[in-house]
């Protein structure tokens, strides 16, 4: 498989169908499991509410006039829902939507709003919400273009977006890949398409503003030791990942979420995030 580069991307030369994607997903990931949302560790959990406030912090940083509380919001692609869990308590209606929401806790369906159906066929439909999240949706699409078309079409006049997307084919892994010698953030069929800053932005042209912009710890600055490259030694990627989480999570600790908003604002400009995360105004014509 040929990766090639496109305007707005990086992607493959061959792309699957849709029959094919949808199966993968419901094969890989969407298997019902009463333990799915039991298995990830304490301090993954802290890691993950922490990001998941930012994704809030983002909104009221630059929209501190209005009240989320009577905001209604959208996670295109939830998962597991556990994204939609944490940040529940800031918004009016909340609703999810992915190929199955099987691996959904039935705890989580009380207060929040599941629906099973392919998300690139969603965002065909009137979605009346006034912030939809897409936390690391767009690289599995085949047209990530379409989606944002159809949301740019589809949705309220005044409404935003908070997209988070992999930096790859970035500064840092310019860096990187003269040690480990291969492109190891190639995921094919998982991820079909590439974005660093300067193709997302190329995405969104004419359709989206960037209001605010923030990334997430560089992980992949341990690929630069022999001692923490989990590319070559698998049995230190845990370690990297269990290090990543208590940095974050004893940054925050110590300055608080404006001083932890500063912190991923770096390490976007810097260009070394692991995943870039996007406030994007819609363009009204």
């Amino acid at each position: 498989m040929k990766i090639v580069e496109k305007k707005f991307g990086y992607t493959f030369n061959k792309i699957p169908n849709d029959l094919f994607l949808e199966n993968f997903y419901k094969k890989k990931y969407f298997k019902y499991d009463k333990n799915f949302n039991y298995k990830r560790k304490n301090y993954e959990l802290l890691y993950f509410n922490i990001e998941s406030k930012i994704k809030v912090h983002l909104i009221e940083k630059y929209l501190n006039k209005i009240s989320l509380k009577k905001k209604n919001i959208l996670d295109l692609g939830c998962g597991t829902g556990l994204f939609l869990k944490y940040v529940s308590k800031y918004f009016r209606n909340k609703a999810g939507v992915d190929f199955s929401t099987n691996q959904v806790h039935k705890n989580f369906k009380r207060k929040i709003k599941f629906i099973d159906q392919n998300p690139n066929q969603h965002v065909q439909e009137k979605l009346d919400y006034d912030f939809i999240f897409l936390n690391n949706v767009l690289e599995h699409s085949p047209k990530p273009n379409v989606i944002i078309k159809n949301l740019h079409k589809n949705t309220k006049k005044n409404s935003y977006l908070i997209v988070t997307v992999p930096n790859d084919f970035s500064r840092l892994q310019e860096k990187t890949f003269a040690i480990v010698k291969k492109k190891y953030w190639i995921k094919y069929p998982e991820h079909l398409f590439y974005f660093n800053k300067k193709k997302f932005k190329r995405l969104i042209k004419g359709k989206y503003s960037i209001v605010d912009s923030i990334a997430d710890f560089p992980i992949e600055i341990f690929l630069l030791s022999n001692k923490t490259n989990y590319i070559s030694n698998k049995d230190v990627g845990k370690k990297c990942h269990k290090k990543r989480c208590e940095y974050i999570i004893n940054f925050y600790r110590k300055n608080k979420i404006d001083g932890l908003y500063n912190l991923l604002k770096y390490f976007y400009n810097s260009e070394i995030g692991r995943n870039n995360t996007y406030l994007l105004k819609k363009i009204n014509f």
